[in-house]
């Protein structure tokens, strides 16, 4: 008797997957009812899983696309449901940013603070570039 309610007050649990409950459900009603037709088994097994799994979502799709089906079919569905669900999930990305050096700040002749640190070559390279471009660029004329 007291196995009996077991079976019927089964519910899936939070960190329990799918095949889990599936395995629980089934010994529970293998002790509850050891003498009980293959049918009887099947339709109490299907009934209960249905009913206690913990996933909203799951649950209406088995209403839906596992009505005609056995235990172990409707079982797989709601695998292969959950399966999809999980891999459709989002995966949070985590991004790393460089840190940064040092930065030192210097009050110029104006009072102004400007930064002095690891990225003045950065930023004077460039700089240089562009004026020996220009200085190398032939000169035109207009109007020729």
């Amino acid at each position: 008797m007291y196995t009996k309610r077991r079976f019927d007050s089964r519910r899936q649990r939070d960190q329990e997957d799918i095949p889990q409950f599936a395995m629980a459900l089934h010994t529970l009603h293998k002790d509850a009812w050891p003498h009980a037709s293959a049918e009887q088994r099947d339709e109490q097994l299907k009934r209960r899983f249905e009913e206690g799994l913990n996933s909203p979502e799951i649950i209406q799709y088995l209403c839906l696309h596992a009505r005609k089906d056995n235990f172990e079919e409707t079982v797989l569905k709601a695998r292969q449901f959950a399966d999809a669900s999980e891999s459709a999930k989002p995966k949070r990305t985590r991004v790393c940013f460089p840190t940064m050096p040092e930065q030192e700040f210097v009050s110029d002749t104006t009072g102004q603070e400007t930064v002095q640190s690891d990225l003045r070559p950065v930023i004077d390279e460039p700089k240089q570039a562009i004026t020996q471009a220009l200085a190398e660029r032939p000169r035109t004329t207009h109007g020729d």
